[in-house]
Formats: structure tokens, sequence, C-alpha cells
């Protein structure tokens, strides 16, 4: 399926449809910016709340949870930005000047790294500290079942 523009009479009908890939692209990346806020400050009270109970276990597990489900998020809007994208970059090619495809020329040039990489570090980061932090709870149960493992394999 090819997006052509069929007669010059269609040349502002192209026009307002790319200003509106363009447009809905901006929103989809205005809801990312506000997913990621939204799970930010979720995580940031599931890490208060764990803070101040010492049953912090079941707290943490639900946080882990939820940041999954942010990075399922997150993944969705990446390759739903990337279709919309594709789209534009498809119309720009009937348009007199391609600006989005010149701008993404001149970034991956200076080796631009993509923010979508990045955003995912914030709620590995979560999971990560999470896991340490439930470790950390269970490290003595952890060392004497180790130690009880040891003794019974010195016994055979």
């Amino acid at each position: 399926m090819g997006l052509k523009n069929k007669s010059k009479e269609d040349s502002g009908v192209l026009l307002e449809q790319y200003k509106l890939a363009v447009t809905m692209a901006d929103k989809v990346s205005d809801r990312r910016g506000i997913t990621n806020n939204f799970f930010i400050a979720l995580n940031s009270a599931i890490a208060s709340v764990g803070s101040l109970t010492k049953e912090y276990v079941l707290i943490f597990i639900v946080g882990i949870l939820f940041c999954f489900l942010w990075l399922s998020i997150l993944k969705s809007y990446k390759r739903l930005n990337k279709v919309k994208f594709d789209i534009i970059n498809k119309l720009e090619n009937d348009l007199p000047i391609n600006l989005m495809q010149h701008e993404w020329k001149l970034l991956n040039k200076n080796n631009h790294e993509i923010f979508s990489y990045y955003e995912s570090y914030i709620p590995i980061i979560f999971i990560l500290v999470y896991v340490s932090c439930i470790i950390i709870k269970y490290l003595p149960c952890i060392k004497l079942f180790i130690e009880c493992l040891k003794k019974a394999s010195s016994i055979q």
C-alpha cells in the first residue's frame, strides 16, 4: 500500500494529512511522557511505602509487576510511533521538502542515541532496587539454606 498524491488539487489535502500525522505522532510522544511520569510517581510511592514497613516484600513484588507493565507500554508506544513516522516519511516523499527524514539523517550522522532506549532503563532500575531489597531481606535465610546444603553434602 503506497501513499501517493493523485493530482495537483490534492496537494493541499496531502499537506493537511501530513500536518495531522505529525500532530498525532506528537500526541503519542506526549502520552508516553505522561505515562512515564505516572509510573515514576507510582514507583516512588511504592518504594516510600515499602521503606516504612518491615513487610515490604509483597509491596515490592507489586512494584516489579508495575515495572513490567510499564516496559510493555513503552514498547507499545515505540512501535506505534515507528509506524506513525514511517507514514510521515512516506508523505514527505510527495512534499517539496522532507524535514523529518533530513533531521533523522543529521541525528544519525552525529551518533544520536534514541531516547526510548534510555527511557526503558528507569523501570529496569526500579526492578533492580526492588529485587535487591527482597534479596537483602531473605539473605539470612539464603545463607542458612546454603549451609544446610553444604552439611548435607558432607554427610554423604
